[in-house]
Order: C-alpha cells, then structure tokens, then sequence
C-alpha cells in the first residue's frame, strides 16, 4: 500500500507541477520582419519522440498548406529531396544553422522546424511542441509557437496531435500576417 500511496502522490505532484507552468506558452513573431521574395516555406522532419514526430510533423504541414500565401513543402517531401542530397535525420533538434542550410537544399525561403516532446509517468502523458520559422538566407527565427497539452491518461499521439494542431493554429496565422506584409 505505501508504494501506491508513493505513485499517487509522484503523479499528483508531476500533474499539479505541468498545471502550474500551463498549458501554453506565448508564441513571439519579429514584428518588424518583412519577408522578401517568399515562395516557398518548407516544414522539415519533426524531432523528438519518435512514436509521434512524423505523423504530428505530416498534420502541422497539412494545415500549413491551408493559408494562400506560400507553396507549403511537407516534411515528408523535404526528407526525400534531403536524402538524395546525402542529409538524413535523426530524433535531435535542428538548430536555426542547421535549418538554414536545409532550407537552401530544398531551395525554400523560409523553413518551419518542429520539436515534439511525449513524457509519459505510469498512467499521465504530456506532449509539448515547439515549432520554429526561419528566414533561410540569414538564418533568422522570425516567429517561435510552443504549445503543451495538460496532463492526463489519454494516449500520447492524441495529446501530440491536439498540441501539432493548436501550434499550426497559431503558425498559420503568423505566416498570413507575413504573406499580407509582404504583398
């Protein structure tokens, strides 16, 4: 009985702990960035867990693609054209450098890097995503979105997906700001 009474209590305090830090953290945009000439924004391989990166990674793209102002590359595109280019991936994040050089293969102006972190306690999952747009010429992050679900029993790729899907929610709004400056 103390054993369970000790992984109640463990649980309690990694839930109550997720709730104090909330469930969202304010995304930031350069207001002052114009974007020049852009055509292409390419969302490159999601890192992270690798149970739910890719398909979490393949959901941001496909709503990417629902705002009118740029040819949406998807992650899993980028991957193929990278491979026969001799890049692979792995479960590290991309840094801005990284991502700056990847933009240039896949010859996209700006690119969208995604991290995506499943922690799994006993019966509580949270799933955090971190989702980045750089300018591919300078390497410049013009707008970062992180958002985490709340902790709960549910299966890990639903909280993943709920998190991919209030991120794009806020990606896209951003690159249609972008998309009307620059027109």
């Amino acid at each position: 009985m103390p054993a369970l009474s000790l992984r109640l209590t463990l649980v309690t305090a990694t839930f109550l702990t997720a709730c104090a830090a909330g469930p969202h953290v304010p995304s930031t945009r350069d207001e002052a960035f114009v974007p020049d000439h852009w055509e292409i924004v390419a969302v490159l391989p999601f890192t992270g867990d690798a149970a739910v990166r890719r398909p979490a990674g393949e959901l941001f793209a496909h709503k990417m693609q629902k705002q009118p102002y740029f040819r949406i590359i998807t992650p899993g595109f980028a991957e193929l054209v990278l491979k026969r280019k001799g890049q692979s991936f792995d479960a590290t994040e991309i840094t801005a450098e990284q991502a700056q050089k990847l933009g240039q293969l896949v010859e996209a102006q700006a690119v969208l890097i995604g991290n995506i972190t499943l922690v799994r306690d006993g019966i509580v999952a949270y799933a955090r995503v971190e989702i980045k747009l750089i300018e591919v010429s300078q390497g410049h992050v013009v707008a970062k979105v992180d958002q985490s679900s709340f902790p709960n029993s549910f299966e890990g790729y639903e909280l993943a997906k709920g998190s991919a899907n209030r991120a794009a929610t806020e990606m896209m709004a951003m690159l249609e700001a972008l998309g009307k400056k620059a027109r």
